[in-house]
């Protein structure tokens, strides 16, 4: 009896977290915040499967002038870029240990750069559609965001 009622209690257990983050996919998905980001040119042929592909955000190359701790950052260390439009490309505007208002994206800081801090979103691998008819080229991909307090994703790619 004690068995049957632990393993119903474990099963119930994985069952919620698994709704909690269906939950907020859809909740970001109807009340987050669209926004846009830049990639750099993308090398097809580097694609490692047929239809994945792994994008470099303009994004990803910070000013260290845009940061607002004092400490310096360790690598890996998770941070928030708050983002500004400019035209209909979001760029970032201040980078900071906390979370602040506005169309903010979570990252992790990777390294310094001579004076620029590369940082990564989590959104760096995408998977096309089987059926896809992609091209290589020099022009910048768009990246269409969805963002929300609780999560963030790729909506769609336009090379």
């Amino acid at each position: 009896m004690k068995k049957s009622v632990i393993l119903i209690v474990l099963v119930a257990m994985q069952l919620m977290v698994l709704l909690v983050m269906a939950g907020l996919r859809y909740y970001t998905k109807e009340n987050g915040t669209n926004l846009i980001l830049l990639t750099e040119p993308v090398d097809l042929k580097q694609m490692v499967y047929e239809d994945t592909v792994y994008l470099t955000y303009d994004a990803q190359r910070i000013p260290w002038s845009k940061w607002e701790g004092k400490a310096r950052l360790k690598d890996g260390e998770a941070i928030y870029v708050l983002f500004e439009k400019n035209g209909n490309i979001y760029e970032p505007a201040r980078v900071s240990r906390e979370k602040m208002k506005g169309v903010v994206l979570r990252a992790k800081y990777q390294y310094d750069d001579t004076g620029f801090m590369h940082v990564t979103y989590g959104m760096e691998r995408y998977r096309f559609s089987p059926n896809t008819k992609i091209e290589s080229g020099e022009r910048k991909w768009h990246v269409y965001i969805k963002t929300s307090p609780y999560h963030q994703f790729v909506t769609q790619i336009l090379p």
